[in-house]
């Protein structure tokens, strides 16, 4: 890595906003590129101590600056700036960052609506600054391999994806968080999009929700491409972890499992490693930092830092939430007045559809949220069902004043209170 650090532009200092596992990852991919002169700060209100502590044990005290609060926006030179905290913050530490930063790197989801997406790059341009999605599954050479299998084996006639996370998943020796303040699908479209773009060389533009199972942390979507459409599982809390994609052809099946990379591909005859050199080369997100951090001395950035994905992922966010938050509700109600009074016989997946619900609004903390949710559910155990539904509905009518979800919530709501 030595020559990629003396051909790239020294940015002067890279503020990392977010904390945890992500946060570590991302500091030291940068660690990896930069020259020794570039400054690396990771900011984090809430996960500053742990990330301390993490510096401490690396001993990287010389190179990694950890902060509790942002820094004013003159602190040190800062170039470029990494959003890879909470995902209902990111619209607002986007637009902060795009006020001073040269380049601003967005890990996913990049916004939740259409309409943020479209302010944050209608300002980015007017600052000539470069803003980029991180997609980093357009850095992975094992789904370009796939591709190549697809085009072998003929025209597509169906497609179905699992993405599942297992509980208390451990990844690169910590265990994995998922944001519990947005819905499972929010969080994972922007990737599904990258991966089916890289294969089939489209992005869908319709989206439908097929079923809420397990309180919301399992959902089932069809997406719909040009000329076949593709079934996809997502889930939180599943029994193990998977990345898989089932293609049917005309006359066989292939498929591509990456649950542990790089992954292997079936062409319908045989098995074989979907990418052979992948211990010998560079990560995918290493090469996404680096092709960022280059496009601050390029006048062309890297495609892979298209906006396309980006704005379909926030466009399909927006049609399924709707009919998701509509369909939960009416679960959660259903399965609460079951309970006849007893809240020791709460499920858990009653208990993250309520997790998930109080958050919705933007104004209950993921820290608090547990509490809150267990202080509804007592209260919810003394309605009936058609009080729960109304109870639920006010709570997730919150959700409107925030602008973080689509206008069509209002009526989706308003005719689910009527209901009630």
């Amino acid at each position: 890595m030595a020559s990629d650090k003396a051909n790239m532009g020294t940015p002067q200092t890279v503020l990392i906003l977010g904390g945890g596992r992500w946060a570590k990852s991302i500091a030291g991919g940068v660690l990896k590129i930069v020259s020794i002169r570039t400054r690396i700060i990771v900011c984090s209100p809430r996960g500053a101590e742990e990330i301390r502590r993490w510096v401490r044990q690396c001993n990287l005290g010389a190179r990694i600056e950890v902060l509790a609060q942002r820094p004013a926006k003159r602190y040190v030179g800062i170039t470029a700036v990494i959003v890879a905290n909470a995902a209902r913050s990111h619209f607002q530490s986007v637009f902060w960052a795009i006020s001073f930063a040269e380049a601003i790197l967005v890990e996913k989801p990049f916004a939740l609506t259409r309409r943020q997406v479209q302010q944050l790059t209608v300002e980015a341009d007017r600052l000539e600054r470069f803003l980029a999605p991180a997609q980093v599954f357009l850095f992975c050479r094992y789904f370009h391999a796939y591709a190549n299998c697809l085009t072998r084996s003929g025209s597509v006639k169906h497609v179905r994806l699992e993405w599942l996370d297992e509980s208390a998943e451990h990844r690169y020796g910590e265990n994995k968080k998922y944001d519990s303040s947005i819905p499972v699908f929010s969080d994972v479209l922007p990737h599904l999009l990258s991966v089916l773009n890289v294969l089939f060389g489209q992005i869908p533009d319709k989206a439908s929700l097929t079923e809420v199972r397990r309180g919301g942390s399992e959902v089932v979507l069809r997406l719909f491409m040009d000329d076949f459409h593709c079934d996809v599982v997502v889930a939180r809390n599943a029994e193990m972890r998977c990345r898989r994609l089932l293609v049917t052809h005309q006359q066989l099946e292939t498929s591509l499992d990456w649950s542990v990379e790089p992954g292997m591909i079936n062409d319908g005859t045989g098995q074989y490693n979907a990418d052979e050199l992948w211990s010998e080369n560079p990560s995918p997100m290493t090469q996404l930092l680096s092709c960022f951090l280059q496009a601050l001395n390029e006048a062309q950035p890297d495609p892979r830092f298209d906006m396309e994905s980006t704005l379909k992922a926030a466009s399909l966010n927006e049609i399924i939430y709707p009919q998701y938050l509509k369909t939960l509700i009416k679960i959660m109600a259903d399965e609460i007045s079951k309970l006849n009074g007893n809240i020791g016989v709460a499920s858990e997946h009653i208990r993250y559809g309520l997790n998930e619900l109080v958050q919705s609004g933007g104004s209950i903390t993921r820290d608090d949220a547990p509490g809150v949710a267990k202080r509804l559910l007592e209260e919810c155990l003394t309605m009936q069902e058609a009080q729960i539904r109304a109870q639920l509905y006010d709570l997730a009518n919150a959700d409107l004043s925030t602008g973080q979800w689509p206008e069509n919530l209002s009526s989706v709501l308003g005719e689910l209170h009527q209901n009630a």
